[in-house]
């Protein structure tokens, strides 16, 4: 992980545009055990400094057994993302209708030097 700029942030390591990126988020329990997820539903949005959304997956899956959500942005989504820090989380809707984001995570951005 890289050095983070404020406590409360999970920083992610550098993305590069134009490239396949995949994040995973394991919900677990206190004492380890996964979290139950069926039926739930999880989003996830990219903003920038000014809140502004700047990218969406292109794809989230959850696993049920292990409770980790799978989040994949396609090379074409990843392009249209400017470079610089950004900031998400994941929220997760579960079937009784609460609520629950992760923690919010630094994404910084790098241009990509091979096209």
């Amino acid at each position: 992980m890289t050095a983070c700029p404020a406590p409360e942030l999970v920083c992610l390591p550098h993305l590069k545009r134009g490239d396949t990126w995949r994040l995973a988020f394991v919900w677990q329990q206190d004492d380890g055990s996964p979290v139950d997820l069926t039926g739930g539903t999880a989003a996830l949005q990219v903003r920038d400094q000014r809140n502004r959304l700047v990218g969406t997956p292109d794809d989230i899956s959850v696993d049920l057994e292990t409770a980790t959500v799978h989040v994949t942005f396609a090379p074409e989504t990843t392009a249209l993302i400017p470079a610089g820090a950004h900031y998400t989380d994941l929220q997760i809707t579960f079937a009784a209708g609460e609520v629950r984001s992760s923690q919010t995570c630094l994404l910084p951005v790098l241009e990509d030097q091979t096209r």
